[in-house]
């Protein structure tokens, strides 16, 4: 039975119902205290007479209200009517979820991976807190607005989460119920304690699922057939799964859904690092043909119209265009500040207004960096990365926003200068070597700009790849949760070295960027 518009529950009139579950429902109500509605969950009656239900509800509010990230549903009050009924005001998101929008078919390879990337950054901001959700599935991935970049994207219903240092187990055996034993990972099913790389295996079924409609073991019959073939058959191919996608993608579905915890992904930002850059090198692959005929046609503009075509063209989507063959011509020192973008083409880039902050500088930077042979892929021009090289100048501006809201954002496009092309060339071939070894790992940057000395980033680094001659890896900042996308080329006797952050998700800005610089040095 629905609790009846116009009633009040706690502090709360009921406007309007929302959902209707088998735990009970959920509400829109009017907030007492600020104008806007908010979304009440009232555990049923029935339900609610269970003492392990009980414990589930409350367990969920206090866990969920601990937690403050943009991607997590937010709880803002709990309580108890006379009735004894338990009800959670939490953030009302006004749209859909992620397995109601399967309803109309897998989906597009960049939403699916947009919807990932949130969620693992969700998690992995709960996994720092050493929370580990337990029941992560697309049914619980709440969705608003128009599907694109801007979609926003919400983890909620953490009723059967739990805290790492409690070492629990779910709190009911319903964790266990076929609609959610499709995503469960195997050293739960083998009674074991589940940690976040459990988590990690859930977010790997539901992004099989969101590709290609169904779960990675759908044909297995029942609970005992779910339970044996997460335990024992071999991961699918979501390429065979649903012909057409990347078989890049494969081996990320096979790492994430491993039998054994630790040959998974560490984190949840991992897999989605890691599923982001296998359809970036699947849509530079495609279609070479097409993709020559779209750099000739850059060519052809950026002659007629100047750098801001380039930036222009590129900002259109066509980020997958080989860099233009490059020319002998050697650049020299002074030539180096002309070459990057300019502030405004860079604000269009990344959808957010920067301009140039105080640290432009020319030269090579000196940070303390903890791992010294990872330097290069948490900052651009760092001295101990060029060092040797044939480097002999290097010039680099960083663009922080204008609106101080966004202050987490920023980009550091930066541009070294080497005695010769073949030296910038094969310093590229030497990182794209040595990138691999620092994925996964923690790095720390102290910075040596007067005045900073003590503060120190913490980076998470991810997975590398290099993708037409762009070298491509991505990090987040532990501290402050940016997302980034390192990138570097050659080009002439060039490196063009940048890193991209936003205080969300990041998508290609950086190779956009690089390929832009690189555009103008081939002219």
């Amino acid at each position: 039975m629905t609790i009846p518009v116009g009633s009040v529950v706690g502090p709360y009139r009921v406007e309007r119902v929302v959902g209707i579950g088998g735990t009970g429902a959920v509400y829109a109500v009017v907030d007492p205290e600020l104008p806007r509605l908010v979304a009440l969950k009232v555990l049923s009656a029935h339900r609610g007479a269970d003492p392990l239900w009980r414990r589930r509800f409350a367990s969920e509010a206090s866990i969920a209200a601990s937690l403050d990230h943009p991607n997590i549903v937010a709880i803002y009050d709990h309580g108890e009517t006379d009735e004894g009924q338990l009800w959670m005001a939490q953030q009302l998101v006004d749209g859909t979820d992620a397995h109601a929008a399967l309803r109309h078919g897998p989906m597009p390879q960049r939403r699916a991976i947009h919807i990932v990337t949130a969620i693992a950054d969700a998690l992995d901001y709960a996994h720092d807190r050493d929370v580990i959700h337990g029941d992560v599935k697309p049914s619980n991935f709440l969705l608003a607005g128009t599907p694109g970049p801007q979609e926003r994207v919400l983890l909620t219903d953490f009723g059967v989460a739990r805290t790492v240092q409690s070492g629990e187990s779910h709190p009911d055996t319903e964790a266990l119920a076929p609609a959610t034993l499709g995503y469960t990972a195997p050293e739960f099913l083998n009674g074991g304690i589940a940690g976040r790389r459990a988590d990690v295996y859930s977010l790997g079924c539901s992004l099989f699922e969101l590709l290609t409609g169904e779960l990675p073991y759908a044909d297995a019959p029942g609970v005992a057939g779910q339970a044996g073939a997460h335990l024992a058959r071999p991961v699918p191919r979501v390429s065979t799964a649903a012909p057409g996608l990347p078989t890049a993608l494969d081996t990320v579905i096979a790492t994430a859904l491993a039998k054994v915890p630790e040959d998974r992904y560490p984190t949840a930002g991992d897999l989605a690092s890691a599923a982001r850059l296998a359809l970036l090198d699947a849509e530079t692959q495609a279609r070479p043909t097409r993709r020559v005929r779209k750099a000739a046609v850059a060519l052809v503009v950026f002659a007629l119209l100047g750098a801001a075509a380039v930036t222009a063209w590129a900002l259109r989507g066509k980020t997958s265009a080989p860099i233009p063959d490059q020319t002998t011509r050697s650049y020299a020192s002074d030539e180096l500040p002309a070459l990057l973008v300019d502030p405004g083409s860079v604000s269009d880039i990344m959808g957010i207004r920067l301009g140039p902050s105080a640290d432009t500088f020319t030269g090579f930077l000196g940070n303390s960096i903890s791992r010294p042979g990872c330097a290069a892929l948490v900052l651009p021009l760092q001295e101990s990365t060029y060092r040797e090289t044939g480097a002999v100048a290097g010039y680099a501006q960083q663009l922080k926003p204008t609106d101080p809201v966004n202050r987490a954002a920023d980009v550091i496009q930066a541009v070294a200068a080497f005695e010769t092309p073949n030296l910038a060339e094969k310093f590229v071939e030497r990182q794209t070597a040595s990138w691999p070894a620092c994925a996964y790992d923690t790095v720390t940057v102290r910075s040596p700009r007067p005045g900073q000395e003590g503060v120190d980033d913490d980076w998470r680094t991810g997975p590398s790849q290099r993708s037409d001659g762009v070298l491509i890896t991505e990090l987040i900042n532990l501290d402050d949760r940016r997302s980034c996308q390192r990138a570097a080329t050659a080009a002439a006797n060039l490196v063009v070295d940048i890193r991209a952050c936003a205080s969300g998700q990041i998508g290609d800005q950086a190779v956009i960027l690089a390929r832009a610089i690189a555009g103008k040095v081939a002219q």
